[in-house]
């Protein structure tokens, strides 16, 4: 026999030992090794194809595979086995999210914080898809109960020092962006946040110290240019500005033609 007939017999005679099998896909989940998951998964699916949890760990392998749309699908396959699964719902709802199906995420989400009030990462979720649609207080809210749970959740100051940003809530913005720093100081995410709260705060030499030091870490992020080139006009200084622009515009001609302001761009033009 060939060796992967083999391996898919012994999978068929172990269908007994199921939940040993789904310990070593995990554990070859958390070593990288998702191409031997994914072959593990499909034999015990191929012998057992109503189990939900065997589905759910196929999801999170495509996820690490970078095939979103499929791990979205077999989360789906794992909920509508195990439907009072909040876990399940949940990385159900995250993987719509991450697909772009916002209003069928925040249905799934809604119903797994409804099975699991006091879970912080489905409130985490759910806070995603509420800052998507603009949501802010509802967002927040969930940040904060996240960060009330885990006090060094990097990735709930991070998001709610975005939703403050956008809230208009300046100064808390550029609070939660210092805690974000000081879990994760080298996030240029975080940075960037701070440059902009700093920004909206009229602190503009502090913003451009903040946004340079981001760039250090993402040298090409041409959204950072973008803001470091506003916060040197608002600073006059309107020859580094139009450089760190056109850099951007070189690195991303499409993108710059979606997010850059043609009347500043002009303006900046007017002063070589």
């Amino acid at each position: 026999l060939s060796l992967r007939r083999q391996r898919q017999m012994c999978i068929r005679d172990s269908v007994g030992n199921l939940s040993k099998i789904l310990s070593k896909v995990l554990s070859s989940l958390e070593q990288g090794d998702s191409v031997r998951s994914e072959e593990i998964l499909r034999q015990v699916l191929d012998a057992k194809p109503d189990n939900a949890t065997a589905w759910h760990l196929r999801a999170l392998t495509a996820q690490k595979m970078g095939n979103l749309l499929l791990a979205a699908n077999y989360f789906d396959k794992a909920h509508n086995l195990s439907p009072e699964n909040p876990n399940y719902l949940r990385d159900f709802g995250a993987a719509l999210f991450a697909i772009g199906q916002i209003k069928e995420a925040r249905q799934v989400l809604e119903k797994a914080k409804k099975l699991a009030p006091e879970d912080a990462a489905i409130r985490f979720h759910l806070a995603n898809v509420q800052a998507r649609q603009q949501e802010l207080s509802a967002a927040i809210d969930n940040y904060e109960f996240c960060i009330q749970h885990n006090a060094t959740a990097y990735d709930a100051h991070g998001n709610l020092a975005a939703a403050y940003l956008h809230a208009g809530r300046t100064s808390e913005a550029i609070k939660a962006s210092g805690r974000a720093l000081s879990i994760c100081p080298k996030s240029p995410v975080a940075l960037n946040n701070l440059g902009l709260a700093l920004c909206d705060a009229n602190k503009h030499q502090a913003a451009i110290r903040t946004f340079r030091k981001a760039l250090k870490l993402v040298p090409c992020d041409t959204e950072i240019m973008n803001n470091l080139s506003v916060a040197l006009q608002a600073e006059n200084c309107f020859d580094e500005a139009l450089y760190t622009l056109n850099a951007a515009i070189k690195l991303r001609p499409n993108w710059a033609e979606a997010h850059i302001n043609p009347v500043s761009y002009t303006h900046l033009r007017a002063h070589e």
